[in-house]
């Protein structure tokens, strides 16, 4: 109920984790997301952007607002380009769980 509140949702939102109704929706919406296709298959986490489908994104910690913002554009810049299909580096520092 606090995360619904804390982005000025009503809190009767909640009930619908527990109403069948939604749930056919929610598992095509998911498997959608999940298997994209045999012959794109990514991996987990996958995030599709503007028709493309890639593996990630893994971050040590989750970036918020403008920084957030900032990320998503930078990536939807590279998803973009035709030729671009694996971006990898070394892990560096820990989680955050801020």
């Amino acid at each position: 109920m606090k995360s619904l509140a804390a982005v000025g949702l009503p809190a009767n939102l909640a009930e619908a984790a527990h109403d069948p109704t939604y749930d056919a929706a929610v598992r095509r919406s998911h498997d959608a997301g999940k298997d994209p296709g045999a012959d794109a298959y990514v991996g987990t986490p996958t995030i599709h952007v503007d028709g493309t489908v890639w593996f990630g994104p893994v971050l040590n910690s989750v970036p918020r607002g403008k920084e957030a913002a900032q990320l998503f554009d930078s990536f939807r810049v590279l998803a973009n380009h035709p030729d671009l299909f694996e971006l990898k580096r070394a892990r560096t520092g820990g989680l955050v769980f801020d």
